[in-house]
């Protein structure tokens, strides 16, 4: 699984986004009266708009989290290195995300299919009637309307209509059969482009493990571009 937070939330000093509950920061902070003005500094300047919390701390703590308020040894990354403005960094082992709000619930987890093995892994090409030397297949309308658009196509003008409807990603199939089931015009499951590492001939792919481990990915949606 793979958490997004950090760059790609540059503004998301906790907890300054509703819903949102990113990674505890662990850094020098504004110290005063007010709660909400303990933000990330670097020196005294950096605290000066605040109306109570003008002076920066001299020791890191936890911003955010249940261990919030709580001194904290920040990891290596460090806002003036990474060049952040929004001082999103660092974060800590000593600073922990609410198990109630859980990062992959609000910020949102990708699942990332790899079939690991420290064997050799092969994966071979198929012929079907629609197209030669099929990797990875997406249904298409080949010999249907004869269009040669991919089904899932929200770009392209004059496809035949998808059922569902077409949402911008292209439909992965293992066989005609399998596209022609869907009772649309999309009947052929080709290869969307050059088959093995853009290797148009290529038949085999095959990678060789080591003690490090070797992968092979697997077929999987992927968004169509006219």
């Amino acid at each position: 699984m793979i958490y997004l937070n950090g760059d790609l939330f540059k503004a998301s000093t906790p907890p300054d986004i509703p819903g949102i509950q990113p990674c505890p920061l662990c850094d020098r902070l504004c110290e005063g009266a007010d709660p909400d003005e303990r933000i990330p500094c670097d020196n005294d300047s950096d605290c000066s708009g605040n109306s109570t919390n003008t002076t920066c701390g001299t020791s890191t703590e936890c911003l955010g989290g249940p261990n919030d308020g709580d001194p904290c040894t920040p990891e290596t990354s460090d806002s003036a290195a990474l060049g952040d403005s929004q001082n999103s960094y660092p974060t800590s082992q000593d600073c922990q995300n609410h198990e109630s709000e859980n990062i992959t619930e609000n910020i949102g987890g990708l699942p990332v299919d790899l079939v690991m093995t420290t064997g050799s892994k092969t994966m071979d090409a198929v012929d079907r009637p629609g197209g030669k030397r099929n990797f990875c297949g997406f249904c298409r309308d080949v010999t249907g309307a004869g269009s040669n658009c991919f089904k899932g196509d929200n770009i392209k003008s004059g496809c035949p209509v998808s059922n569902p409807p077409a949402d911008g990603n292209a439909v992965p199939c293992t066989s005609d059969a399998e596209c022609a089931a869907a009772g649309d015009e999309y009947e052929s499951c080709v290869q969307r482009s050059a088959g093995a590492f853009s290797e148009a001939a290529a038949t085999r792919i095959e990678v060789n493990g080591s003690t490090d481990g070797g992968c092979l990915g697997t077929c999987s949606p992927t968004r169509v571009s006219s």
